[in-house]
């Protein structure tokens, strides 16, 4: 009997290693529904160093261009295009686009207030008064949106995780697991060996794909320039499977230490 129960606690075992990774990799896909997540990579990805085409543009240049044609100086555009008020709304309509069409969440991609806000900026910057009719720029931008559907159910689940749902379920989960594997062991602490491999395992997946990722895509046959400038962006995006890897690995280390500290205290009461 004692022989079944650990054979079920390591079956059970490889089992959680494949829950806790997709628990973790559906935390990492939620951060795409954050507008937060938006904001933060237009703040901290310069744009000089992404190539937009294969006569190395780079992507503050194909910004300032457009500002330029619409009668902007160059000095001014840089200055717009590097204020936090430009790269919050930039931000902002990537995410509330996601956010459409992944959500319930059915609200416009820009508000008039938004296009009020980033003009008064470029007044501020240029010095100069600006006309423009704020509901055409409005509803061009929010049309974008009627061409996007994705399924019902990818919405509604999406929808229902959204926020700490996911981290409720994870912790349901765990305590779930942990009671499981001290029923199969007859032991309350053996668990926390039986399941620090796993997310040992699991935290190890995300750091070699965090890596591996960079490194594939630095392989494939494209442009040099555009790779190295795609690099910055892919970086930047699965930093946070970094982040999950490393916490997933000092808690297993910290399970197994603690594990061995009850473990060995129990020898010495034994003896």
């Amino acid at each position: 009997m004692k022989t079944l129960g650990k054979i079920c606690a390591v079956i059970y075992s490889i089992m959680f290693y494949f829950i806790i990774t997709i628990a973790f990799v559906s935390i990492f896909a939620l951060k795409f529904v954050n507008n937060n997540f938006y904001i933060k990579a237009f703040k901290n990805i310069d744009f000089n160093k992404i190539i937009v085409n294969e006569y190395n543009e780079t992507l503050e240049d194909a910004i300032i261009s457009d500002l330029e044609e619409n009668g902007i100086n160059k000095e001014d555009a840089k200055k717009i295009l590097n204020s936090s008020e430009f790269k919050e709304f930039m931000g902002n309509i990537v995410g509330n686009y996601v956010n459409y069409i992944l959500t319930d969440n059915k609200t416009d991609i820009v508000s008039k207030s938004d296009i009020r806000k980033i003009i008064n900026k470029i007044e501020d910057i240029t010095g100069n008064k600006i006309e423009v009719d704020e509901d055409e720029i409005v509803n061009a931008i929010n049309e974008i949106k009627e061409s996007s559907e994705v399924s019902k159910e990818v919405v509604m689940t999406i929808s229902y995780f959204k926020g700490n749902t996911i981290y409720i379920w994870l912790t349901i989960i765990i305590i779930i697991s942990y009671l499981l594997v001290s029923l199969f062991t007859n032991s309350f602490y053996k668990p926390l060996n039986y399941l620090s491999i796993p997310i040992m395992l699991s935290g190890i997946t995300f750091v070699i794909t965090r890596f591996a990722s960079v490194i594939l895509f630095n392989i494939m046959n494209i442009s040099p320039n555009i790779s190295n400038s795609m690099n910055e962006i892919i970086s930047y995006i699965l930093n946070p499977l970094l982040y999950i890897g490393i916490i997933l690995i000092i808690a297993s280390v910290l399970m197994i230490i603690i594990y061995n500290l009850i473990k060995n205290k129990k020898g010495n009461f034994t003896v």
